[in-house]
């Protein structure tokens, strides 16, 4: 089994799993989908980690300022759409991983 790094279209695990298909690779491929809770933490991890938002959820989530309520609101509502497409397809989508970012703790023992 594999596991995606997370993504927002549909397209761009129907294209990955396509090209891995062309290449003989057999396991299932499970996409891994990040829930949108804050954007300025969304935006800053992507950025780092060399996923993409699509511009249309970047301007839309800029647009709701710290509005937390409706920044989960809109991302409930992309994550809920990008999973059903992935299901629906049936394009070698069984399941899906949701996945979040922790926050990791530094601890020391003396």
């Amino acid at each position: 089994m594999a596991i995606t790094q997370y993504f927002f279209t549909a397209d761009a695990y129907f294209n990955f799993v396509d090209k891995a298909r062309a290449l003989g690779v057999k396991q299932p491929i499970i996409p891994g989908i990040m829930p949108i809770t804050n954007y300025t933490k969304l935006a800053r991890f992507s950025d780092a980690c060399g996923a993409e938002i699509p511009r249309w959820i970047r301007k839309q989530l800029e647009s709701y300022g710290d509005d937390s309520e409706a920044i989960a609101a809109f991302g409930t509502d992309v994550v809920s759409r990008l999973c059903q497409r992935l299901l629906e397809a049936r394009r070698g989508c069984t399941s899906i991983r949701l996945t979040r970012r922790r926050r990791c703790s530094r601890s020391s023992t003396t």
